[in-house]
């Protein structure tokens, strides 16, 4: 079969997600069902608080959509993530009596998913599907994206560009998501790095947050301690986890402990693996 219609697209994308080990990760609102494919070799926490909030804020505008008339009170099925054509990016939209229906092979953002809901509220809306043995993904995106410009052009997003919406805390840190980027806010302060992996930890009045290859400390609004993460693996940061206990804190890799931290002493201990 030459096209791929979105009344199969749900079924060929799990097939292929359990074939080369790929799970979802997802989101579920009221007018909304949006699901992350991801490489269960190489999930990204950051990333899906990402998706958390681009989520929400995408759910609130549908809602509002729907509201005012513009959609039918039906909801949205969109799923992102991991690849089924290889490492470009595509795209397949419709609609029929149960939803709508998106899907996007890759990343993608909010303005791009807001645009994608304003085309639906359109009189000029077509379903897209393209013939993928002629034409390849990467060119139907371009394709989309082009008609994207010509029918609704660049959203106007007053209604959540002001909006910021918590998807994760420890104590009086939390991470925010605003479109399209994620921040640290302590108490009411923006802190002046970004979310990264591993996600940060609190033990007692003491936040640890990973930078580069070091954890930082921070007491009262000051660094206490630095410390240097050995053999610090720079392109799976994820695969690092900062568990806290009641007077020490352990930094894995994996699943095995390779740090621990002594709250009494403010000192990290290095730790010997027997493997």
């Amino acid at each position: 079969m030459k096209y791929l219609y979105s009344a199969i697209i749900i079924f060929v994308f799990s097939v292929n997600a359990g074939a080369t080990e790929r799970a979802y990760h997802n989101y579920i609102y009221c007018n909304l069902n949006f699901s992350f494919c991801y490489n269960l070799t190489s999930h990204d926490p950051v990333e899906y608080l990402y998706y958390k909030g681009l989520s929400t804020l995408l759910n609130e505008y549908i809602k509002e959509k729907i509201d005012n008339g513009d959609l039918d009170n039906k909801k949205f099925e969109i799923q992102a993530g991991c690849t089924l054509f290889g490492i470009y990016p595509a795209i397949e939209i419709s609609r029929n009596k149960n939803g709508y229906f998106v899907f996007i092979h890759g990343d993608t953002n909010l303005n791009q998913l807001v645009r994608i809901v304003n085309y639906f509220a359109s009189n000029t809306w077509e379903s897209f599907c393209y013939d993928y043995e002629s034409v390849s993904p990467k060119v139907a995106l371009k394709l989309f994206t082009t008609i994207l410009d010509k029918v609704v052009g660049t959203p106007q997003l007053e209604f959540i560009k002001n909006k910021s919406i918590k998807v994760w805390e420890a104590g009086s840190l939390q991470i925010k998501y605003k479109p399209d980027e994620l921040f640290y806010q302590f108490t009411e302060k923006v802190l002046n790095f970004k979310p990264s992996n591993p996600l940060p930890a609190k033990l007692h009045d003491r936040y640890f947050y990973v930078i580069n290859n070091k954890i930082q400390v921070v007491e009262e609004d000051k660094i206490i301690l630095d410390q240097i993460i050995p053999d610090y693996d720079d392109i799976m940061p994820y695969l690092y986890t900062m568990v806290s206990y009641w007077k020490w804190l352990n930094l894995y890799y994996r699943e095995d402990p390779i740090l621990s931290y002594s709250y009494e002493k403010n000192r990290f201990y290095k730790i010997q693996n027997d493997n």
